[in-house]
């Protein structure tokens, strides 16, 4: 090794069972880089025929928490892909949400629930719903904003449900984002269940510089949501919610893994309603977007399935 490089031989000696960060095999001898994660660090590994050795490891946060992103690393290796849309149920009925789902789950999209659902329903309207439809991928949309301490707890009650997708309002801070991993960790293992995405919420689709500047905020929409996600990244958060628009400018900044989640969608010709920054699905998919949230074009059509289905095709057409 150069002089400049750490010895980091150490990790070899890791305790038993914890994860060994050179378990990323790859099939040459050639140096990779694997993506970055909670600490926002580059991990290269070079391999021989019966070594691997960490040659580079920066580590922002403290050694404890480096190997718990190693840790979260591994469990959402083998997770399926994310759908590329989540239909977003916004109903306090149970069994219109159900009857929803069983009509556009056969295009293969995800649901999301939020808080209209969730205040009338709880936990048991979640379930109720995976029920109508076993394996449908669930994004629950209820956007935690409190102290660590509390959303923490938060976190820890709703990942036993089995969800794909949870969220926190980044602007929550560092020290809640931070929580809400470390919860949703300990509670997914407690409850033998895979963890879920936690993400971020930047700034909501429904704002513009004019909304932004009545709460005191006087940076550009742009400005103020490269920002949080660049926080949310640092604070080991999987992605974050922002609008199409911010697309390009978040991926430029956070790298080419990082979850995307893009609500404010409307197929050419929808009503814009009350979303302010909005593009088509086709477009968004296009400008790097991982996942798209759709509600009103879908579940106000007269055929929900098959509007879910458009939608789907879209997509899929986009990333040709």
């Amino acid at each position: 090794m150069s002089n400049d490089t750490p010895d980091l031989s150490r990790w070899s000696r890791r305790p038993r069972g914890e994860p060994n960060l050179c378990d990323y095999q790859h099939h040459n001898r050639h140096a990779y880089e694997t993506d970055r994660r909670v600490t926002g660090a580059h991990r290269r590994a070079v391999h021989s025929p019966s070594t691997c050795l960490l040659v580079k490891y920066e580590m922002l946060m403290s050694e404890r928490d480096a190997n718990a992103t190693v840790r979260r690393y591994s469990m959402m290796a083998d997770a399926s892909p994310l759908p590329s849309v989540f239909v977003a149920v916004d109903t306090p009925d149970v069994g219109k949400a159900q009857a929803l789902l069983k009509q556009v789950c056969v295009a293969g999209v995800g649901v999301k629930l939020g808080l209209e659902f969730f205040s009338a329903n709880g936990s048991q309207g979640v379930k109720a719903v995976q029920e109508a439809a076993p394996g449908v991928p669930l994004f629950l949309d209820l956007k935690f904003h409190d102290i660590p301490n509390t959303v923490a707890g938060a976190v820890k009650s709703v990942v036993p449900l089995g969800l794909t997708i949870i969220n926190v309002h980044a602007s929550g801070g560092a020290p809640m984002m931070r929580a809400a991993v470390q919860a949703a960790e300990e509670a997914a293992r407690a409850a033998g269940v895979p963890r879920p995405l936690v993400i971020a919420v930047t700034v909501l689709t429904s704002m513009d510089e004019i909304d932004l500047k009545a709460v005191g905020q006087s940076v550009p929409a742009d400005e103020q949501v490269i920002r949080l996600a660049s926080l949310a990244k640092e604070c080991g958060m999987d992605g974050v919610v922002c609008s199409a628009r911010e697309i390009g400018l978040i991926r430029q900044a956070c790298g080419p893994d990082f979850v995307l989640v893009v609500p404010g969608i409307r197929p050419a010709g929808s009503a814009q309603g009350d979303q302010k920054r909005v593009m088509t699905p086709a477009d968004a998919m296009r400008a790097g977007a991982t996942s798209l949230v759709v509600g009103r074009p879908i579940t106000s059509s007269d055929d929900p399935s098959s509007a879910a289905q458009a939608i789907v095709n879209e997509c899929k057409l986009s990333s040709k």
